[in-house]
């Protein structure tokens, strides 16, 4: 399953459950601190853009991998052919994607 993730600039991302490249440490918890590191600077680019609120960026990051977790992570790999596993990552990447825009109070916009 293939799917794209609109980055704050406007420009996509794109996201499978194989990685396009082997991880530079060769293991998964260095592959997992290279995507973690990925998604902190996305969400510290949504920041200067006011597309994300100001958040701990290393933290949100950490979440947001977790939080996605099933669509990327190869133990999950069964479940990417679902009929409905693109509508899933949709619902969880909107949840995701919303709730860095709303802030800490849920109010919006820092």
């Amino acid at each position: 399953m293939n799917r794209t993730l609109a980055r704050p600039g406007g420009e996509s991302t794109w996201f499978s459950g194989v990685p396009r490249e082997r991880s530079r440490t060769g293991d998964a918890e260095g592959h997992t601190d290279e995507l973690v590191e990925q998604l902190r600077k996305i969400v510290e680019e949504g920041m200067p853009a006011r597309k994300f609120t100001l958040v701990e960026r290393s933290g949100t990051a950490r979440a947001v991998h977790g939080a996605t977790a099933r669509f990327h992570g190869p133990a999950h790999a069964p479940q990417w052919q679902k009929p409905d596993g693109e509508g899933e990552f949709a619902a969880v990447a909107d949840l995701l994607l919303r709730g860095l825009a709303a802030g800490p109070g849920g109010t919006g916009p820092a």
